[in-house]
């Protein structure tokens, strides 16, 4: 708020001057410091303090509860993804497995097929020799 247009140097320098006396004197009738209201005053703040601490202890407290749920809560869902993705790498090595089963059974299809056939041509083969040695052994003689 703007000062008076009317003030003087003089008049700012004794309101000055009383407000200054007023701090003195507010400062000298300040209550010893065993004074009973003194006493007591203190006493409340220290119990304000505590309850402040105490509080703050409660909080602390909630909040590292709360990080420490949240941490095992954290690390159960990895544990989870960690399960799943193993599950699924097994799952992908079974059905690698079964394609490699799938191949050596029809590899060994195969290679029985093959034998087979030599065998027949073989078969085949010592049968028309022996046609043709009869053959020859029937114009030989005739």
């Amino acid at each position: 708020m703007p000062a008076s247009k009317h003030d003087t140097f003089a008049d700012r320098q004794s309101t000055a001057a009383s407000a200054k006396q007023a701090l003195l004197e507010k400062f000298r009738t300040r209550p010893a410091a065993d004074d009973p209201a003194e006493i007591e005053r203190r006493a409340e703040r220290a119990r304000i303090a505590e309850a402040r601490a105490a509080r703050l202890a409660e909080k602390e407290a909630a909040r590292k509860a709360e990080a420490d749920r949240v941490a095992a809560e954290r690390k159960q869902k990895e544990d989870a993804r960690l399960a799943a993705e193993a599950a699924i790498e097994a799952e992908r090595l079974a059905a690698e497995q079964a394609i490699i089963d799938e191949k050596k059974a029809r590899d060994a299809a195969k290679a029985a097929l093959i034998r087979q056939v030599v065998v027949d041509e073989v078969a085949q083969k010592a049968a028309r020799d022996a046609r043709y040695a009869a053959r020859k052994t029937r114009a030989a003689r005739g």
